[in-house]
């Protein structure tokens, strides 16, 4: 059995124990703008990830005119690539990233109490309950509200929170968790086993229907109250990410049982944790405030007040972070970096376990076919991608994962930018080319429906899926793309009632991890490969499920690895996804904003933000 708790200094420590039972697009591109698959290792594993770094650039000054049709999906089909609009040299190949503030000697600061922090957000939260929340963008807007039994540190691995120890059993079927005794809920009401056993328990409740309720009935067995502060959880089968996915994320994040009960479906209009913040409004479309908890069990915040202002256009939060009007973004972009620290803002760079592709959907449309999904798949160029879009903070997918991670391979190809063989394929599958330019056989017309958001991340949505769209539509497949609200666009996503094609990217939090669900039973599953009825994808569909529940099983972490490179090599058999870019995270942040800890992840990024303190003018 391994315990997992907390010395006095706040280290892990491990001790071994005796075992127990065990988102239209013009021709031409103006201008740049712009779920979850947690999981991995089990437990006792520890692996560190000291990506945190400065960006440390001098880049040629970069314009807002970076996309035209220089770029591979808007080149003639065969024309060789041609000069980027962007400068060469150090704007295409960021230069190492410099030491992080945190890790260079400096004169001390004496933290202030005072303030109120601004995050920028590009997306209204889903929801403000926890448990309704398994997007980037809303853990990003209000976890600060809530604790999670188990939490992700910056170097991404686990650690004792609201569980300051658990023990797991040598067959990893049995989690006891020992919970801290000094916390309580913003009604004051207590935090104990009893609180924990109604949080965990609501997640397969069908009446409540939170987002993680085929999670807890698939593998969760009971939760059992053994004392007041000791919790024992048993497992219906073995799944060896079980406290990075379920008590780590949105279900492991403790809301008040009382203010539960009493609210009802109206909880998340008046939401109730344990975290450093208390709710104080939330205004659709416009913010989310925060008010200091002065009780917090971790200390009292220095901040008086967090601020998440939902701001959607991308540009408009760089101007926003340059006017000292919000003092951190996670919509940094390529092209803003040069512009931002001329001001003095820091841009933090830092890779992260993100991965993007091309998602088809394999149970509707044009893209149920083999050869169709192969030609979209070569008539992209991801080299232009990296260079045009990323300006070089990025690199083309291979499998999935960046270069040197666990699970990259040399191994598995990178699907080529041929457009000239996207033609053969398409035209060996007997889809012609009328005079009109478009593909038809039979009498039917080579259509796909590609669906697009206005998310701006690290790239643009709707610019990656106007590049795919000018891809395809040169090789005879006509397109219509439609562009919803990003809540609207995940809805459908899922769904697949509409969409044939679109740019999706999904994150993990873990390094050696793929930020993809391929899983057929997965939340966010990628390609509707779960709804496939006929043809060779039905075996498909049930080949992918034997390997993630054998992966799920699996103590080893190099056999996870190698059970995971069947996956990739299944995607590129049959196309099931076609990978695209890997962009690094950049995070703008104000000079006064001081001790603030950015995690190498998308969700949840910020780590102990009740730390985090502004330097007063």
């Amino acid at each position: 059995m391994q315990r997992v708790s907390r010395n006095p200094d706040g280290v892990e420590g491990r001790h071994t124990l005796r075992p127990r039972r065990m988102k239209m697009a013009k021709k031409t591109l103006r201008s740049l703008g712009t779920e979850r698959s947690m999981s991995l290792a089990v437990l006792p594993l520890r692996q560190r990830l000291n990506r945190r770094r400065l960006l440390g650039l001098s880049m040629a000054a970069v314009g807002t005119a970076l996309v035209s049709p220089l770029i591979g999906a808007c080149r003639g089909a065969g024309e060789a690539p041609t000069a980027t609009t962007a400068p060469s040299g150090p704007a295409t190949t960021p230069a190492p990233a410099s030491p992080a503030a945190a890790e260079t000697p400096a004169v001390a600061e004496t933290a202030r109490y005072g303030g109120e922090l601004v995050i920028a957000n590009e997306q209204n939260p889903v929801s403000l309950d926890p448990h309704f929340v398994r997007d980037v963008g809303s853990s990003r807007a209000m976890f600060y509200m809530y604790d999670p039994l188990i939490k992700v540190n910056q170097d991404l691995d686990l650690e004792p929170w609201l569980a300051e120890q658990w023990e797991v059993t040598e067959d990893g079927m049995e989690y006891t968790l020992y919970l801290r005794k000094d916390v309580t809920f913003h009604d004051d009401t207590p935090f104990n086993a009893e609180a924990v056993k109604f949080n965990l328990e609501r997640q397969w409740d069908d009446q409540t229907n939170t987002r993680y309720i085929d999670d807890f009935k698939r593998y969760v067995e009971s939760i059992d109250v053994v004392d007041e502060y000791t919790v024992r959880i048993t497992l219906k089968e073995l799944f060896v990410i079980f406290p990075r996915e379920l008590l780590a994320f949105g279900s492991g994040h403790m809301i008040s049982p009382s203010a539960a009960q009493k609210l009802g479906q109206d909880f998340a209009q008046q939401p109730i944790g344990t975290g450093p913040f208390k709710f104080h409004e939330f205004v659709q479309d416009s913010h989310l405030l925060m008010v200091r908890n002065d009780a917090y069990w971790g200390g009292k915040p220095f901040l008086d007040s967090l601020r998440v202002r939902i701001i959607p256009e991308q540009n408009v939060q760089m101007v926003e972070l340059e006017a000292g009007n919000v003092h951190v973004s996670f919509s940094v972009q390529a092209k803003d970096v040069k512009r931002l620290q001329d001001t003095g803002i820091t841009v933090i760079n830092q890779p992260v376990p993100t991965a993007s592709w091309i998602s088809f959907n394999l149970a509707k449309g044009p893209t149920r076919e083999l050869a169709v999904r192969q030609a979209i798949a070569l008539s992209v160029d991801r080299e232009a991608i990296v260079r045009e879009v990323l300006l070089g903070y990025g690199q083309v997918s291979r499998g999935g994962s960046p270069k040197g991670w666990p699970r990259y391979h040399e191994d598995i190809p990178i699907d080529p930018y041929d457009p000239e063989q996207a033609k053969r394929i398409l035209d060996e599958a007997g889809w012609v080319v009328e005079p009109d330019g478009v593909r038809v056989r039979n009498g039917e017309r080579l259509k796909v429906n590609i669906l697009s958001t206005q998310l701006e991340r690290g790239v643009s949505y709707g610019l990656m899926n106007q590049i795919i769209q000018q891809a395809v539509e040169k090789i005879g497949i006509e397109t219509e793309l439609r562009t919803l609200e990003w809540g609207a666009y995940l809805d459908e996503f899922r769904a697949g009632e509409w969409w044939h094609v679109t740019f999706h990217a999904q994150n993990a939090n873990a390094k050696d991890l793929v930020g993809a669900a391929i899983d057929p039973d997965a939340y966010w599953n990628v390609n509707q490969l779960g709804k496939v009825t006929e043809g060779e994808l039905v075996q498909v569909a049930e080949q992918v499920r034997e390997i993630y529940r054998k992966m799920n099983q699996e103590l080893d972490p190099q056999k996870r690895v190698d059970l995971w490179k069947e996956i990739q090599l299944l995607i590129q058999e049959h196309q099931l996804i076609s990978w695209l870019i890997h962009w690094d995270f950049l995070v703008g942040v104000r000079p006064e904003v001081k001790d603030l800890v950015v995690k190498p992840v998308y969700s949840d990024t910020l780590y102990n933000v009740h730390r985090t303190w502004l330097e007063q003018s």
